[in-house]
């Protein structure tokens, strides 16, 4: 094939006027000095999504919940997610197709919609416990198990240090 040519224009990229690497971060709206704040840690475990696939609805909304094994999928938590942000993998429950929709675009109100998660991944949170503890399952599914179980326990130990760290931004911000 002969060439016609014509040359592809190349890119160079601009000078750049800052020497150091901007700070990419979460800007929180709780923070009324809107400092930037590094962005959390993801937690993801493809094999933990997995492993619900088939399983019985957790959710099980009662005249929503079809409980058809075939479309049941890890369904995650709907709060501290946003654009380009998901929840952990550690925190989702294993809802069949009618369920996720209702839990993601129903009209159901927020209060409520929390309600079914908490409860949907209390059982989630039952089921890893079995499968971590019971022999008969895949090393490879204990591990996902008890990866997520672990995970949860940290949550929840670092609960008091969140709380601090919020009553010293709240307390530095009322004195300035």
């Amino acid at each position: 094939m002969k060439s016609s040519g014509f040359k592809r224009p190349v890119y160079q990229r601009p000078p750049v006027s800052h020497p150091q690497p901007i700070s990419r971060g979460v800007v929180s709206r709780c923070d009324s000095l809107a400092l930037v704040q590094p962005k959390p840690e993801e937690h993801r475990n493809p094999h933990l999504l997995s492993m619900a696939r088939g399983k019985p609805c957790l959710f099980r909304l009662p005249g929503i919940c079809t409980d058809n094994r075939a479309t049941v999928v890890a369904c995650h938590q709907n709060e501290g997610k946003g654009m380009a942000i998901k929840q952990n993998d550690h925190k989702s429950a294993a809802g069949c197709f009618a369920c996720h929709t209702a839990y993601d675009q129903g009209s159901a109100l927020r209060e409520v919609k929390r309600e079914w998660f908490h409860v949907a991944h209390g059982r989630q949170v039952l089921e890893w416990q079995r499968i971590a503890g019971d022999m008969s399952y895949t090393p490879r599914d204990r591990k996902a198990a008890h990866w997520a179980l672990c995970l949860l326990e940290s949550e929840i130990n670092q609960l008091p240090t969140q709380l601090e760290r919020t009553q010293l931004a709240i307390n530095s911000g009322a004195s300035s």
